[in-house]
């Protein structure tokens, strides 16, 4: 094996550890970004179950109301750089576009 097969193989494999090392970090800000999501929406739920229920001071209903009607009207959201929203579909987005691109020079090559 020669210096020029052992550089490409040395190069290659660093690219794919960048590139797993990159992904893995992508994946994990989406997934922690939509897990927030969905941790909203199912406190939503919880707190307006929570004002079905009798039982409560007057005050503590109110301050209840006042949470829920904050959760309904103040939407968390996680931006890059206000360009775009971060949850699961930026990362089906990228798969689809390294897939479509992958599809593309694999029709170029023959």
């Amino acid at each position: 094996m020669g210096k020029q097969t052992f550089d490409s193989i040395y190069m290659i494999s660093l690219q794919s550890l960048w590139i797993i090392k990159f992904s893995f970090k992508l994946m994990s800000i989406t997934a922690s970004c939509q897990s927030v999501y969905n941790e909203v929406d199912r406190t939503t739920v919880l707190v307006q179950k929570l004002l079905l229920l009798q039982g409560f001071e007057h005050e503590t209903l109110k301050e209840i109301d006042r949470f829920s009607q904050q959760l309904l009207h103040r939407k968390i959201k996680f931006v890059a750089l206000w360009f775009f929203d971060l949850d699961l579909s930026v990362l089906f987005t990228i798969i689809g576009g390294v897939t479509t691109y992958l599809v593309i020079v694999m029709q170029f090559k023959d």
